[in-house]
C-alpha cells in the first residue's frame, strides 16, 4: 500500500500518527504487536490478586515507570487524578471490544480524555492484553520501540492507568501519557527550528531564521485550519499561502509542510525528512525564514497538527 502524500510546487503534506506514518488513503492504525502476541504470564493467585486491591496496580505501574525514567535521566511522572484514571479504565474496557487505537465508536484513543473532562494533551497510549501483572506488561512495553518511547517521553508529566478483566485475553492494561495543554507550544517551535537547521547544516545550507510574530501567527492559523481540512487548501477554499496576506506578511513563500499525529518535534521533523517533497522544502537553498504552527485538538482526527511555512 502506498503512502498517501501530495507534493505540488514545493507544497507537501504528511500524515503520521504515533510511531509510524500513515496517509489519508488508508493505512491502518498501528497496534502493539508485542501486546497482541503476549500470552498470560505465570503468577501465583496471591501475587495476581494483590494488584487489584485498592488500586495497587496503579501504584505499581507508577513505580515501574518512574524507575525506567530515572535510569534515563528523566523527571518522574505523577499518577493521574480520578478523571484521568477513569478515562484509562474506559479505554481498557474498550480494548476487549476493539483491540486497537481506534475506539469502538470509530474515534481515536486520545478522544477519551476530553470526554472525561480532561484538557491535557495526549502524548500517546500503551495498551496490552494477556499479561497478568504490571511487571510483565512493562517488560513487553520496554521491549518495543514505540511503546518504550511513550514511557520515556521527556514531555510527559502524567500517566493514567486503566485495567479491565474480561474479554478474550482476560487482562487488559492501558497507560495514557499526557501533559497540560499549551505548556510546550513555544518550546516546540524553537525545537523544530533547531532540528531543521541541523539538517540544513549537513548540506552546507544557510540556517533559517525564526519568522516574526506575523509569520508565526499565520503558521498557527494554518495549524488550526488543518485540524478541520486535511489539505493545503484552506477551509474557505483558497490556497494555503493566502494566510500570509491575512497577517500582512510580505515575504515570498517557498513552501508549506503539514503533518498530523506526530507527538513531538523530533517525530515530525523525522517524518518530513523521510518524505521527498517535505525534505525539499526544508532543504530549499532559497528559504531564509521559517515559522511553525502547532495545534492540539482532541476532537480532531489526528489530535496533533503541525505546519511549517518557509519564506524568502
Amino acid at each position: 500500500m502506498k503512502r498517501a502524500m501530495s507534493t505540488v510546487k514545493n507544497i507537501a503534506a504528511a500524515a503520521m500518527t504515533l510511531a509510524v506514518f500513515f496517509g489519508f488513503a488508508g493505512f491502518k492504525p498501528v497496534t502493539a504487536n508485542a501486546a497482541q502476541a503476549a500470552m498470560p504470564a505465570t503468577a501465583s493467585v496471591e501475587e495476581e490478586n494483590s494488584y487489584f486491591e485498592e488500586d495497587a496496580y496503579q501504584r505499581s505501574f507508577l513505580t515501574l515507570i518512574n524507575n525506567e525514567r530515572a535510569q534515563a535521566g528523566l523527571a518522574p511522572v505523577a499518577l493521574g487524578d480520578s478523571n484521568h484514571n477513569a478515562a484509562a479504565m474506559e479505554r481498557a474496557e474498550e480494548l476487549a471490544v476493539s483491540y486497537s487505537y481506534v475506539r469502538p465508536n470509530g474515534q481515536r484513543d486520545f478522544t477519551v480524555l476530553a470526554e472525561n473532562g480532561i484538557s491535557d494533551v495526549s502524548i500517546g497510549e500503551n495498551y496490552m492484553a494477556g499479561c497478568s501483572t504490571p511487571d510483565s506488561a512493562m517488560d513487553q512495553w520496554m521491549a518495543t520501540d514505540f511503546t518504550r518511547e511513550r514511557i520515556l517521553n521527556a514531555d510527559a508529566t502524567t500517566v493514567s492507568v486503566g485495567y479491565y478483566e474480561g474479554g478474550v485475553y482476560n487482562n487488559y492494561w492501558v497507560l495514557i501519557f499526557s501533559y497540560p495543554e499549551n505548556s510546550h507550544t513555544e518550546d516546540y517551535r524553537q525545537e523544530v527550528l533547531n532540528l531543521v537547521n541541523a539538517q540544513r547544516a549537513k548540506y552546507g545550507l544557510t540556517a533559517l531564521e525564526m519568522g516574526d510574530d506575523a509569520l508565526t501567527a499565520a503558521a498557527q492559523t494554518r495549524a488550526e485550519e488543518i485540524s478541520v481540512v486535511n489539505s493545503h487548501v484552506r477551509p474557505d477554499g483558497s490556497k494555503c499561502f493566502t494566510v500570509l496576506k491575512d497577517y500582512g506578511v510580505t515575504d515570498t513563500p517557498t513552501g508549506e509542510n503539514a503533518a498530523w499525529g506526530s507527538v513531538s518535534p523530533e517525530e515530525v521533523v523525522n517524518a518530513w525528512m523521510n518524505s521527498e517533497g517535505h525534505r525539499a522544502n526544508i532543504l530549499n537553498p532559497e528559504a531564509r525564514k521559517m515559522s511553525v504552527g502547532y495545534y492540539y485538538n482532541s476532537n480532531s482526527t489526528w489530535g496533533h497538527q503541525w505546519i511549517q511555512i518557509f519564506t524568502k
